[in-house]
């Protein structure tokens, strides 16, 4: 396999030594983390699906997707100011995807860049996609929720506007990779099947939560 050099933003973490260990803690830029096998995850969804059903566990990921992919391109544009000096939407996006590669979910591109349509396709392999398909064997229908959230928010960066992702293929069904479709919601066909099967509820806010404190801000 030939050397590939890892992604912008991952090359940014180990240069300024972003990650650190302290008090029994590990820290980015100052933000608590934590490090666990992959396969916890995947045993953590399955649980959620028996226990709450596909629909519920769906809407849970796809939002936890949406708001950690949000918050980490908060984090970096305030810590390197990326959003400003890099107009270019197209590398800004290309840079913030490596957020996937960054924390262990797979490495992935954007094929299709339709911002006149609204349109954006991701490809890649998804580390949760391949580890679900290694413990529970080849799935019937697309798992990878955590990454739909992510990619909506990529493609709002672009549209302005709130955006809806599915999947429209998956390792865990036994494919070669896994594809992403992006488009403004109110462009969506609610007829459309990937629309109709990976349709997704609201789900409350950490401040509905009652969280006293906003997600953290990073010290310049």
């Amino acid at each position: 396999m030939a050397f590939r050099s890892p992604p912008a933003i991952v090359q940014r973490v180990l240069r300024f030594k972003a990650i650190q260990h302290r008090e029994g803690g590990v820290f980015l830029w100052g933000i608590p983390c934590f490090i666990s096998q992959l396969y916890i995850y995947v045993y953590l969804q399955r649980l959620l699906e028996e226990e709450m059903g596909a629909r519920k566990t769906a809407s849970i990921l796809y939002h936890l997707g949406y708001f950690q992919a949000k918050e980490g391109m908060r984090m970096v544009s305030e810590r390197f100011g990326y959003a400003k000096s890099m107009p270019d939407k197209k590398k800004l996006m290309e840079f913030n995807m490596g957020q996937t590669e960054m924390v262990g979910l797979g490495s992935f591109k954007c094929v299709r860049m339709d911002p006149g349509e609204g349109i954006f396709i991701f490809r890649g392999k998804s580390t949760i996609a391949g580890e679900y398909k290694r413990f529970f064997g080849i799935q019937k229908h697309p798992l990878d929720h955590i990454l739909r959230g992510m990619g909506s928010i990529m493609a709002e960066m672009f549209t302005n506007k709130k955006c809806f992702c599915a999947e429209t293929q998956c390792i865990a069904q036994g494919k070669q990779y896994c594809e992403f479709m992006v488009k403004p919601a109110d462009k969506w066909d609610r007829n459309d099947p990937l629309y109709k099967t990976q349709k997704i509820d609201p789900v409350k806010s950490m401040k509905e939560l009652g969280a006293k404190i906003e997600p953290y801000i990073i010290s310049l």
